[in-house]
This record gives C-alpha cells, sequence and structure tokens, in this order.
C-alpha cells in the first residue's frame, strides 16, 4: 500500500514539474510573440517640402512600441535635423510610427568669415556653406559673424538681421526682389533690389516702416514715379526720383 501511494505521489509530482515546465515555456513564447508583435517595423515619413530620409529615425526601428513616447522622438528628430522646423510623430500600434516633418524655409545668406551663413525667418542657422550663396538675399553685417563659432540648429536672432529679414520679406510681397541687404551700423540698413535701393532703420518700428513703405510704393505706381531710392528713416519717407 505505502508503496503504492509513493508511485501515486511520484506520478503526481512528475506531472506538476511537466506541468510548471510547459507553462514557463509557454509563458516564454507569449512574450516572445508580444514582444515581437509590439516591435517598430515601420516607420512613414511624410514631408511637406524637402525628400530624403531624416536622421535619426533608423534608431526606433525594432523599438518597443508600447513604452514610446512620441513627443520625446519629435524632439530628438528636431534637434539632429536643424532644417526641420516641427516635427509631430504619430503612434500607430502595434508596429508603425508615422512622422510628419514641416522644414524651415531659407531666408537670408550672412556673410561671415571663410563662408555663408544660411538662416530660416525665426533665426535659426540652417546649414553653413563655404562657397557663396547666390540664390539667397546675401546679408553683409558691420560685425561679419565668424563661419566657425555658429552650427547648424543654433539662433542666430540678432534684432538688427530679424529686422532685415522681415523688411525682406515685406519687400517681396510687393514683387521687390532683394538681393543684398547691409547693416551698416546699429541703425542703419540698406536693402538692394537690382538699381533700386530701400533704406530703413532700427530707430523706427518695423511695423510702422513696413506700412509706410507699402504705401509710398503703390503710391508712385499709380503715378508711373519711377524711383531709385526710398528712404524710411525720417518721420516721413522720401524718394529719389530717377532722372
Amino acid at each position: 500500500m505505502q508503496q503504492e501511494l509513493s508511485g501515486m505521489q511520484l506520478w503526481k509530482g512528475s506531472v506538476s514539474y511537466i506541468v510548471f515546465i510547459l507553462a514557463v515555456v509557454a509563458g516564454f513564447f507569449s512574450l516572445y510573440a508580444i514582444d515581437s508583435y509590439f516591435r517598430i517595423s515601420t516607420i512613414t515619413v511624410y514631408q511637406s517640402t524637402k525628400s530624403g530620409i531624416p536622421r535619426g529615425i533608423e534608431a526606433f526601428y525594432n523599438s518597443f512600441s508600447l513604452i514610446m513616447n512620441p513627443a520625446q522622438i519629435a524632439r530628438e528628430i528636431e534637434q539632429q535635423n536643424p532644417s526641420i522646423r516641427k516635427a509631430r510623430v504619430d503612434l500607430q500600434l502595434p508596429d508603425r510610427l508615422d512622422l510628419f516633418l514641416e522644414f524651415h524655409t531659407p531666408a537670408v545668406a550672412i556673410r561671415g568669415f571663410q563662408g555663408d551663413i544660411i538662416l530660416a525667418d525665426d533665426g535659426t542657422i540652417i546649414e553653413k556653406k563655404r562657397e557663396e550663396e547666390k540664390t539667397l538675399p546675401r546679408i553683409l553685417h558691420y560685425q561679419t559673424p565668424d563661419f566657425f563659432s555658429y552650427q547648424a540648429g543654433q539662433k542666430y536672432d540678432y534684432t538688427d538681421i530679424l529686422s532685415t529679414i522681415y523688411f525682406i520679406r515685406k519687400l517681396g510681397s510687393l514683387g521687390i526682389k532683394v538681393t543684398r541687404a547691409e547693416i551698416t551700423d546699429v541703425t542703419r540698413i540698406e536693402l538692394y533690389a537690382g538699381e533700386q535701393v530701400f533704406r530703413f532703420t532700427m530707430e523706427k518700428e518695423r511695423e510702422l516702416q513696413a506700412y509706410q513703405v507699402e504705401r509710398l510704393i503703390k503710391e508712385l505706381a499709380i503715378s508711373g514715379q519711377k524711383y531709385s531710392t526710398i528712404d524710411l528713416r525720417f518721420e516721413k519717407p522720401v524718394f529719389e526720383p530717377l532722372p
């Protein structure tokens, strides 16, 4: 009788052990299946203007989607790609990331020592170029920046630079293409469009100057008066007619 009980107990112990092993194996494969199911396998990039793959997104392939932070991913992409103005990341469970990217628009080039610095409207440095930039308005500043002191992604948002970009955009909206700008001192900004010169000042509100230059240009267009220079530095803007 005791031998039968011992055999029964042994059998039950063996069954319990086998069940335990099977449960562990099943649990392992379940966890493996879940882990594999929630790994990022597809990243779709939607871009507003440029083409190509942004730097850094390869690091997110095969990441575990359940612990990913879309806002943090967006910040990392923006930091690694200075030309991106804004990134938005949508996490599509179980295995997909959708990236929506908006890019800075190059606004001007600033002449620096040994190269040009390309800026967006808000003063963000998009890139640096050793060769002279010929497709954007080029700013010559009385304090020439050191090419090597600035990196893409940094801000070069000095007030006179931002005001110059603002005035260039304003004239552009009026059909006047500025090719060169000179900031000759702490107050004076000169914009060149062909043979025309537009003088602005840092001592007046830029919105007022924008309003005055637009009004004067339209008045001169209506009257058919050609001009070589418009000067906004005074209380009332003045112009020099073409001979």
